[in-house]
């Protein structure tokens, strides 16, 4: 809480798809709040509840230095954990430069469940807050950096009942027709004479590009290919690309060897009774991304890439039991005598079960782990070839 108005800062993934939320403070009072604001490419939002005398903490714009100490306060596994909070202490271990941020590094442990937290460095000033750890590795943990965000968190705290939505840096007028890019956006609804939107509705962005052309849309609520939507409960910033599909590369065979003889992919597990019904491709940040909200591509932005996941469909009869089973996928760059990465998934089928997807990923925390080309994952159960997959990165 950053003020005694009742405001309240967290990150954005812990309140989206959210207009009210039930908040309990010090872990007895249970009120209201309201999310009043919030930048979902930043990850921060506000939360109001009735003003009160509640305590609070201000923010501070300071950099800390690397090798302060600091205290992260927070709730890590949630309800799983019940009780107070936890604090854990470290120090500032490096400063990681995001496009629009910056993120703190930390050894203080952070776990999931404390995002939305508050970083302290030991004389009290609250300079981040705790977001996302690096699971792959221990002690790596990261707070967006106060001190990088202050234009915009003043910006959030400018409640309004009006808003503001532009694309691609233009303020959408009474046109509902835009010109941006390769092509152009229509506009569910037109903004009122004064260039504002009254409070939540919710503006349907349709994209049109010519042929052979890939949309890509940043800063909406939901997307799916050429249509977008945002909910006006703040100033908006959409940004749509339009980026001609890269041309197909045909895969031409590898002469690295197999680590042993394998068949063509058959599209079935023969222990299992199962088909493989399709390999499929999308982009995950750092943490993953649920089922519903990935999509599914067969090109990628290298500048921005940075974890490729895939999904295999699976279909079988159902079975009364569990059925184990691990996947082998061997990742490799066309033109390459050698592989990039091979590793084991483990796998069910749940009792009961007819249809399920299996899914992993690869990459790095940093944009830019895949060179442009063209990539294919060979997948294996039993030492059997089972499917493979291709994509591009351009």
């Amino acid at each position: 809480m950053i003020n005694s108005q009742g405001i309240i800062l967290t990150n954005y993934h812990v309140v989206k798809g959210y207009d009210t939320v039930t908040v309990t403070i010090e872990d007895r009072h249970r009120t209201k709040g309201t999310v009043m604001a919030y930048d979902d490419g930043l990850d921060l939002a506000m939360v109001k509840i009735e003003a009160g005398s509640w305590p609070f903490v201000p923010i501070s714009f300071d950099r800390p230095s690397v090798g302060d100490e600091i205290f992260a306060i927070g709730y890590p596994l949630g309800f799983d954990l019940v009780g107070e909070s936890t604090v854990t202490r470290g120090s500032v271990s490096a400063f990681r430069p995001e496009p629009r941020h910056t993120m703190i590094q930390t050894d203080a442990a952070i776990n999931p469940g404390n995002s939305g937290g508050a970083a302290f460095t030991s004389d009290g000033r609250f300079i981040g807050v705790p977001t996302s750890k690096l699971m792959k590795a221990e002690n790596l943990g990261f707070l967006i950096g106060l001190f990088s965000v202050s234009g915009d968190i003043t910006r959030l705290l400018d409640f309004r009942t009006e808003y503001q939505l532009y694309i691609n840096g233009f303020e959408v007028g009474q046109n509902k027709r835009m010109n941006v890019d390769a092509g152009t956006v229509m506009v569910s609804q037109s903004p009122r004479s004064d260039g504002t939107y009254k409070l939540n509705p919710s503006v349907i962005l349709t994209a049109s590009a010519p042929p052979g052309y890939q949309i890509t849309w940043s800063g909406v609520d939901s997307e799916d290919n050429q249509f977008a939507t945002v909910k006006m409960n703040a100033d908006r910033f959409v940004t749509v690309e339009m980026r001609p599909l890269p041309p197909t590369i045909t895969p031409t065979p590898t002469p690295t060897p197999e680590p042993k003889a394998r068949r063509q992919p058959s599209g079935y597990i023969p222990r299992l009774d199962a088909t493989v019904t399709g390999v499929k491709f999308y982009e995950e940040p750092y943490g993953g991304v649920k089922h519903e909200d990935r999509e599914y591509r067969v090109y990628f932005d290298g500048s921005i890439t940075r974890f490729i996941g895939w999904e295999m469909n699976l279909h079988y009869p159902a079975s009364p039991i569990k059925r184990e089973f691990v996947i082998e996928w061997v990742l490799y760059r066309v033109g390459e005598n050698k592989y990039l990465g091979r590793t084991d998934r483990n796998s069910y089928l749940g009792p009961g079960w007819s249809g399920s997807y299996h899914a992993s990923s690869w990459g790095s925390k940093t944009p830019g782990s895949y060179k442009p080309g063209a990539y294919y994952i060979n997948f294996f159960v039993d030492g059997d070839l089972i499917a493979k997959g291709e994509f591009e990165v351009y």
